[in-house]
């Protein structure tokens, strides 16, 4: 019998804009967001096992096997699924950890795609956000389209029409931030003392405004750049003289939007001299799609 495998990239997401609203009771909070996924990609490799119940992750990072979104994905898709096989996942991991980009988030995302593909078990779209949503609130996004506007806690997507005249530099200085530990402290303030954008004013300056005058902003701003470390990120970035530069996620990466590439080119090669993360990528304009290939080494 001939074994496939899924060769699946997992592209990273920058939000142009993230407000942090109410806690919920599920323990979640609601959020007003514009998500765009970008041209740096962890891959994964999953191959379907003969043990059945067993999902075994490998890479070259720190792995915890037992709190893995992706072993959280597997899980849940054999339950709602049924399947029984269990699957070894090989991750090729590009995008940093704790970083704000996403990369656990789409790795996961990518998994339930992933399986669905491997084992034909036909989820629906709707099927799919389900199980994403009990993933955390940055994974639904990765089962749409590249760029859209996110609410409640992550799960009700309207996708936009990606714009991708711009290059982006993202730099990070390999500091970890908890996204528990970004809410825990953002939760200190009151709500009411928070900006707040309406989401017609989001979409019309996503569409409309020239990149120079969009007024986009991250709820965790004031408090992440407390830190000494990430002040002086933001004082190179700002130097660089970008059209637009934000920080994505709860931290801890500074992306910078340039209109002109060679000028962005230009910042790379001064910024990687002074940070161990710092990376040249595009907007992407569609999602990318998983490979279902023959398996060579198990096929006889």
């Amino acid at each position: 019998m001939d074994e496939y495998e899924i060769d699946i990239p997992a592209p990273a997401k920058i939000n142009l804009h993230l407000e942090i609203k109410d806690k919920r009771k599920d323990g979640y909070h609601n959020l007003t967001s514009i998500f765009i996924a970008v041209s740096l990609f962890d891959q994964l490799v999953i191959r379907s096992l003969k043990d059945n119940h067993r999902c075994i992750v490998s890479g070259d990072f720190e792995l915890k096997n037992k709190d893995n979104i992706v072993v959280r994905a597997y899980n849940r898709f054999a339950e709602k699924t049924g399947i029984k096989r269990g699957v070894s996942v090989f991750i090729k991991k590009n995008i940093p950890i704790g970083a704000g980009l996403g990369g656990g988030s789409s790795d996961a995302a990518a998994m339930i795609k992933g399986l669905n593909m491997l084992f034909n078990t036909g989820l629906s779209h709707y099927e799919k956000m389900s199980l994403a949503a009990h993933l955390g609130s940055d994974v639904p996004f990765f089962l749409n389209g590249a760029a859209a506007l996110v609410k409640g806690k992550g799960n009700i997507i309207k996708q936009l029409i990606p714009r991708t005249e711009f290059t982006i530099l993202l730099v990070n200085s390999g500091i970890r931030i908890s996204t528990k530990d970004a809410f825990s402290e953002l939760d200190e303030l009151k709500y009411e003392n928070r900006k707040t954008l309406s989401e017609g004013f989001l979409i019309n300056s996503y569409y409309n405004k020239e990149i120079k005058d969009w007024r986009f902003y991250n709820s965790f701003y004031p408090i992440l750049t407390e830190n000494k470390k990430l002040q002086d990120i933001e004082k190179a970035v700002r130097k660089t003289g970008p059209a637009f530069y934000g920080f994505s996620g709860s931290g801890s990466t500074f992306f910078c939007i340039f209109l002109n590439r060679k000028e962005a080119v230009l910042s790379l090669t001064k910024l990687k001299k002074m940070y161990s993360f710092v990376k040249l990528c595009k907007p992407l304009d569609v999602m990318p799609k998983a490979i279902l290939k023959l398996n060579v080494s198990d096929a006889t």
